[in-house]
């Protein structure tokens, strides 16, 4: 393993000599083993006629079968390090993990098929198995090998919606599940590893023989998929692919032998809700859980993905569906949300009315005792603290704000809070707060991301130019219009001009929400024109306004400001 440098003088300096020399050191060719030199290099040397310098170095030369076997030995060398570092923790949702590791933390399912094919070698993230021959649980003991492979939110929407915080997926163990578009059956074979694992890990016993316990029915009539929905069944032998279209639950009734207890669903088709349906009321159990995802440009294009999610909520609960829970799957998916819902046997009108109000009255003393409000540092603005996480919020101008279903209690629905304490547990009087939410409000985002002036103070005139459909417009209201004892600005009807909104829109079809919206936040004014002409509404505002602040989206953005500027702003 030494270094070595010698030079080599011969009578003459051109190529053929210089080669010969080479061999005089070398005397076999490189490829082969025998000699003990190895890393040649001969180069001439100007400053001295007839002259080249020669470096090498000196040991045995290792065999290609022994070079691969270092290789493989030093590759499982450093598995084994990296094996070492993975920690398992369980999430608070069944059959589910966390796998903690330097590189960073991934959301897993325990396989019940190690060595999976779905995917290709050598790709370790994504939805590929990540192996762990040897791992630790939270608390440092070493566990038994196993293999869990990363549930990866960027393909499966029910990944996304756990790392969202969704409260209940319906899944556990031994559950049996019908997927409708299960598609390439990369989420299926997840589900199929939740509720198909025992407490130690393995697969339940006899699946071959008891296929309908802690099982998926897998539905999908995409033939591209059929072969890899097949292939996939014989390793997760608690899957069952059914090859039939879901609109038409009679082609496989045969396939489902009993009820099942949940139906996920990710059809992406405008009828979404009438198929599920048709499936709920052939196969699934009284009181069974629904998990759907909607994608609202696939359900309606034309309209705002808010309202294609309302529109279904309340097309479900006209049909025996209870919606529970509607989250967003922002940053992993633009305009999709997932739903849950729960099915049963239709009640009276009274009976439900009295279970939605002993329902409500129950979360409500719940969620009250445990609310703490505090000062943000922006006047007007607020954080509700709760052992379900904070939120930014505004107090509200109109209790009971009707602008979003009722049962929707985050996005920009009503905190309605009667009972809470201050950051030093005094009780205060009760008022309602709403969340200011940043995925719909950009300014809420703004103030997460720490900016420093907002510009808004209570008494502040704003002019808002692109108020849309006005969510963000009544939380303006709310800062500009409260008191220090939270109650509206005295005789709106009479002061409009004092700490108020003027919400500057041309889109004709937000025109009834603002008009609606203003009579419940009287400080709000709807102006329903074009802000590229100012002087078409210049009377409606009578004194100059302290704030502009524009949400416009449109290319000439800051030509519509200085026009607006000129002719309503105040100097400073």
């Amino acid at each position: 393993g030494a270094n070595h440098a010698g030079t080599v003088r011969v009578e003459r300096a051109d190529r053929t000599d210089l080669n010969r020399a080479m061999l005089s050191v070398h005397p076999s060719p490189p490829s082969e083993p025998a000699s003990r030199f190895s890393s040649l290099c001969l180069v001439s040397v100007r400053y001295y006629d007839d002259h080249a310098v020669l470096t090498c170095t000196y040991g045995q030369r290792r065999s290609k079968i022994q070079e691969q076997k270092a290789a493989e030995e030093e590759e499982e060398e450093q598995k084994q390090e990296e094996e070492q570092k993975v920690v398992i923790e369980e999430h608070r949702h069944s059959g589910v993990y966390i796998a903690r590791n330097p590189k960073g933390d991934a959301l897993v399912t325990r396989s019940l098929s190690p060595a999976d094919g779905l995917v290709p070698d050598g790709f370790t993230w994504d939805s590929s198995p990540l192996r762990i021959t040897s791992h630790t649980d939270s608390n440092g003991e070493p566990q038994d090998p196993v293999e869990y492979r990363i549930f990866n939110p960027i393909i499966c929407p029910l990944a996304a919606a756990i790392l969202q915080g969704i409260d209940n997926i319906h899944l556990y163990r031994g559950a049996r599940v019908l997927y409708l578009g299960a598609g390439s059956g990369i989420t299926a074979s997840h589900i199929a590893d939740i509720v198909g694992c025992q407490d130690d890990g393995s697969a339940a016993a006899s699946w071959t023989e008891q296929r309908g316990e802690g099982c998926v029915y897998m539905v999908e009539h995409d033939t591209d998929c059929a072969e890899v929905l097949v292939t996939m069944s014989k390793r997760h032998p608690n899957t069952i692919p059914i090859l039939k279209d879901a609109r038409h639950p009679e082609t496989f009734a045969d396939q489902i032998n009993e009820p099942v207890d949940v139906i996920i669903a990710d059809l992406r088709v405008p009828d979404q809700a009438d198929i599920m349906l048709l499936n709920a009321e052939r196969f699934l159990k009284e009181g069974g859980g629904v998990v759907i995802t909607m994608n609202s440009a696939a359900i309606d294009s034309g309209m705002l993905p808010e309202n294609v999610y309302s529109a279904e909520v309340v097309k479900l609960q006209a049909r025996r569906f209870r919606p529970r829970e509607q989250i967003t799957l922002e940053p992993y998916y633009d305009d999709h949300a997932v739903l849950t819902c729960t099915y049963g046997q239709r009640r009276s009108k009274i009976q439900e009315q009295k279970a939605a109000e002993e329902e409500e009255e129950e979360q409500k003393q719940e969620e009250e005792q445990k609310v703490v409000i505090e000062e943000h540092r922006h006047s007007g603005v607020y954080i509700a603290r709760n052992p379900k996480g904070d939120a930014l919020v505004t107090r509200s101008l109109s209790p009971a704000d009707g602008l979003v279903p009722d049962g929707f209690t985050w996005d920009s629905s009503p905190l309605r809070i009667t009972s809470h304490t201050d950051s030093n547990g005094e009780p205060q009087d009760p008022v309602e707060y709403r969340i200011f939410n940043p995925i719909i409000c950009p300014l809420a985002a703004a103030i997460l991301q720490g900016i420093d002036n907002i510009h808004l103070y209570r008494g502040a005139r704003v002019l808002y130019l692109g108020a849309g459909s006005g969510i963000t417009a009544s939380h303006i209201a709310d800062i500009v219009g409260c008191q220090d004892d939270g109650s509206a600005a005295a005789s709106w009807t009479e002061q409009r001009g004092e700490g108020c909104v003027y919400m500057v829109e041309h889109d004709t079809d937000c025109a009834e929400v603002l008009v609606t919206m203003s009579k419940r936040h009287p400080n709000t004014i709807p102006i329903l024109k074009d802000a590229r002409h100012p002087e078409t509404f210049a009377d409606q505002i009578n004194e100059p306004v302290d704030v502009i602040i524009a949400d416009l989206r449109v290319p000439d953005q800051a030509d519509i400001m200085l026009l607006n500027a000129e002719r309503f702003l105040k100097e400073g």
